[in-house]
């Protein structure tokens, strides 16, 4: 009896927590939306008025490098805000949506991370050829799934390691689905692990805070989490993340499966 009190106070104080960091990831949210927005109207302003003042002006004359320069930088800035919105994954789309076989962009993805990998790690992977379908970008999952690896890369980069990617089906109940604030059903569940330093207890709870990082200066934008945990909200998911300091990192993303009369 005092074991199952102990558990139901542990359940109670997890919900309890992941209630505040929802609410707490939802105001950011709602502030980098706006952010987001605001700042892209203004990069339109900019874009249109340097676009006619290039049109009007001879390509010869130093004045229309200038404005090219301008239109670079504001194709650059553009690029930020993908991010930033995603994150904030309210009414946001990336606008290649589609139903999806997750397996054969992680399989690609992993060629990717293979040519990345520094000599001192090892990759193993667990890949069910699925059959399932997900409704979801391929690029913003492909994104997700790359973020995930480079910061497991990173985490390993000093003493090495082993990145562990393995893709599965998976079934959440009632009760799971009340902890990860997502719906019953059938899901895919996608997992990253690495043997690095690992995540310190007083600080995991922030670890999806955009901006918020722990390296170094010109390491990393504190955004790379961040995005993970938009772009994956964004398809009614769920991440979590397990920890053991100096021996084992992991993170599993859960994204629901569909059935094509769903989006018929």
């Amino acid at each position: 009896m005092i074991q199952k009190t102990g558990i139901g106070k542990e359940k109670r104080k997890m919900a309890e927590e992941l209630v505040i960091h929802t609410n707490k990831m939802d105001a950011l949210a709602t502030l980098a939306n706006g952010i987001a927005h605001d700042f892209n109207n203004i990069l339109s302003g900019i874009v249109g008025y340097s676009e006619v003042a290039l049109s009007m002006t001879e390509k010869e004359k130093p004045v229309a490098n200038i404005l090219e320069r301008i239109l670079d930088a504001c194709e650059h800035a553009k690029t930020l805000i993908d991010p930033i919105l995603a994150f904030s994954r309210q009414n946001w789309q990336a606008g290649d949506e589609e139903p999806m076989r997750l397996a054969p962009v992680i399989i690609e993805a992993i060629k990717l991370v293979k040519v990345l990998l520094p000599a001192n790690i090892k990759i193993r992977k667990n890949i069910v050829y699925d059959t399932a379908i997900i409704f979801a970008s391929k690029a913003m999952i492909h994104k997700a799934f790359m973020n995930l690896c480079t910061n497991a890369i990173q985490a390993m980069k000093d003493k090495g390691g082993t990145l562990a990617i393995e893709l599965k089906e998976a079934e959440v109940d009632q009760a799971s689905a009340i902890t990860d604030n997502i719906a019953p059903g059938r899901y895919l569940m996608l997992s990253v692990s690495d043997t690095g330093h690992g995540i310190p207890e007083n600080i995991i709870g922030r670890i999806f805070d955009p901006y918020f990082t722990t390296k170094g200066n010109g390491e990393g934008t504190g955004l790379g989490l961040s995005v993970v945990y938009g772009v994956i909200k964004n398809y009614k998911g769920a991440v979590k993340v397990k920890s053991i300091p100096d021996i084992k990192t992991t993170f599993e993303i859960l994204l629901p499966q569909i059935l094509m009369t769903d989006i018929s």
